[in-house]
């Protein structure tokens, strides 16, 4: 009798490890890359593996890593084998393997691979104003995402790698006082921009709305916005110190870009000798969902 009872508990024991080992979790292996949009042999690796607690990486050159989302920098173009293995809990583990195609062709900054949106920045001041680059913002330190001009914030302008230049202003506008009187409904105001709203001393500024033109690059950081009515930064800051309300068929500015964890910073910058340097601070996230709430 008490060799059948030992028999008996052994079954069950090992029934036990069975069942366990049956419902380890899975390891499955995955993840995707992305070429940095400024330096071309500088690939970015995300790991979307599951039940993972270790992962391997091996960038098809002979260099390795053991980080969850490495970065790496290739020395050359080529296509490389690149190979992801991970291991489970229990000891099992999986591959996946991705070819990459490094060509050696340079992004640009401003346009991306195809398309890229800009927005102004809403951490710190978005706009300055001062006598030159040295101090951007003695005579004004600008505006922030306080509320107060909550439209400008929502305005999208985006540059495409076929040389056009979109500006979407999601069917808001600000009254400036540079071009609007105090007299004026819209007043230093954000007001949807109809026909009526866009006309000042009998010149329809209704140009400076959606729509599309192009650019072209004018020397190492500058830039030409051309068409009637292309505008970035302020709508009325034209090619010269006498802006206003005349239309000019193009706009002048320098831009630099930055690289930053999560966005990319674009600086614009008008410079009007003694009637200032203004700037300008745009952003493009990787992801969206990323940027700060608006504040209205």
């Amino acid at each position: 009798m008490r060799k059948i009872l030992i028999l008996l508990l052994g079954c069950i024991i090992i029934s036990c490890n069975d069942k366990s080992q049956d419902t380890e979790p899975q390891v499955i292996a995955d993840f995707s890359y992305e070429v940095d949009v400024y330096d071309y042999f500088k690939v970015h690796f995300t790991n979307f593996s599951e039940n993972a607690i270790r992962v391997s990486w091996d960038f098809g050159n002979g260099d390795s890593s053991t980080l969850e989302n490495p970065t790496y920098t290739y020395a050359v173009e080529g296509v490389y084998d690149v190979t992801l293995t991970v291991y489970g809990a229990n000891g099992n583990e999986d591959v996946k393997k991705r070819s990459i195609t490094l060509c050696g062709v340079e992004i640009d900054p401003l346009t991306g691979r195809h398309s890229k949106t800009w927005k102004l920045y809403r951490v710190g001041s978005a706009v300055t104003l001062g006598p030159d680059p040295s101090q951007p913002d003695l005579w004004w330190e600008g505006f922030y995402n306080d509320g107060s001009r909550s439209c400008l914030y929502k305005h999208e302008f985006i540059f495409n790698t076929d040389r056009t230049f979109e500006f979407v202003d999601h069917n808001v506008f600000y009254g400036d006082h540079a071009i609007w009187s105090p007299e004026d409904l819209v007043y230093e105001s954000c007001f949807e921009p109809s026909s009526s709203n866009m006309v000042v001393d009998n010149i329809d500024l209704s140009v400076w709305r959606s729509g599309v033109h192009n650019f072209e690059k004018s020397s190492y950081n500058g830039l030409i916005l051309r068409g009637r009515g292309a505008w970035i930064g302020f709508p009325f800051l034209g090619t010269s110190s006498n802006h206003g309300i005349n239309l000019p068929d193009s706009v002048a500015f320098n831009v630099s870009f930055e690289q930053m964890s999560s966005f990319d910073l674009m600086t614009v910058n008008f410079d009007h000798g003694e009637n200032g340097f203004w700037t300008f601070r745009y952003v493009s996230y990787n992801d969206w969902q990323d940027e700060p709430p608006l504040i209205e």
